[in-house]
């Protein structure tokens, strides 16, 4: 799936610029050389603009990414299914 600056409120360089700074996994390409994102990018696309609301730097949003990600990743290899219910018991 692509995403579309009406979609993403990103512009195409704005994708490439947090691609390469790591907030946003590479991505694929279309037949055609055109990047293709799916819904990890634009939920991750979220997070880095609600971040940047309140004034956080990239710097700040990609430790908070990472964060977010190796929290994901322990929960999963736990064998958690419920987040809510992992984090309450935590």
């Amino acid at each position: 799936m692509g995403l579309t600056p009406a979609r993403t409120r990103a512009c195409p360089q704005t994708l490439r610029h947090y691609e390469r700074r790591g907030l946003l996994a590479d991505s694929v390409r279309s037949n055609g050389g055109h990047r293709l994102y799916g819904e990890d990018a634009v939920t991750a696309l979220r997070v880095i603009k609600a971040a940047q609301r309140p004034g956080f730097t990239l710097e700040e949003v990609a430790e908070l990414l990472e964060a977010v990600r190796a929290a994901l990743a322990a929960a999963v290899e736990a064998g958690c299914d419920d987040l809510t219910v992992c984090a309450a018991s935590a």
